[in-house]
């Protein structure tokens, strides 16, 4: 049962089906994304954020380029950067999986390996630093990143839990978010870079407008 005091609270457009076909509704769309920014988003996937944008009494994003976006079909917009649970973070213990690499400093990397990932930047990081290793945590969504498998110094430990991440940070010397800057990632207020700094971590990144500030 549904009336007009009734709140959705969507997070991804893929849900705008099932949202109309609700007419007693009042909804808030949490914009986390730029959906017609990823290359493999189909035409109804983009027209459906659009129309939820629309459509929303109230949309929330996370980004100044969502926010520009979402301004211009609907007035009632906020912005809310992203941010971590410091705590979790900041205070961090290695965990030994990395201990038997831990004889050289470790470049480190956490977050989904797509499309977006800048392979060419990581290649030419890697072979400037054979002195030293470099980690990759996450699911590979891209076939970009076999290239790097030949290389001795670099190494993928795939997706770990969340909760988990601490104990592989605490042995990175230097964190990077090396990402292509395209129209998705230029609307994108990382999480990792938040969950990085509070571990008193070195970042290196692209040159993201939202990191700009």
């Amino acid at each position: 049962y549904m009336d007009s005091k009734t709140l959705m609270f969507v997070l991804h457009p893929v849900w705008s089906s099932v949202v109309k076909k609700f007419k007693k509704r009042t909804i808030v769309y949490d914009m986390m994304d730029l959906y017609s920014g990823f290359s493999e988003s189909k035409p109804e996937l983009v027209i459906a954020e659009e129309l939820l944008v629309r459509e929303s009494k109230f949309v929330l994003t996370s980004a100044e380029n969502l926010l520009n976006y979402a301004k211009k079909f609907n007035d009632n917009v906020v912005m809310v950067r992203n941010g971590c649970d410091f705590e979790q973070f900041n205070q961090i213990k290695k965990n030994g999986v990395l201990k038997p690499i831990d004889d050289r400093p470790i470049i480190g990397y956490f977050g989904a390996i797509n499309d977006w990932f800048d392979v060419d930047a990581l290649e030419y990081a890697v072979k400037e630093n054979r002195d030293k290793y470099f980690v990759l945590i996450g699911s590979i969504n891209t076939g970009k990143v076999k290239r790097l498998y030949k290389y001795r110094n670099v190494y993928f430990l795939g997706e770990v839990g969340h909760g988990e991440l601490g104990g592989y940070l605490a042995y990175f010397d230097v964190c990077t978010i090396p990402f292509v800057l395209n129209d998705l990632i230029k609307s994108t207020n990382p999480v990792k870079f938040y969950e990085y700094i509070a571990s008193g971590k070195p970042v290196v990144s692209a040159r993201l407008p939202e990191l700009e500030k």
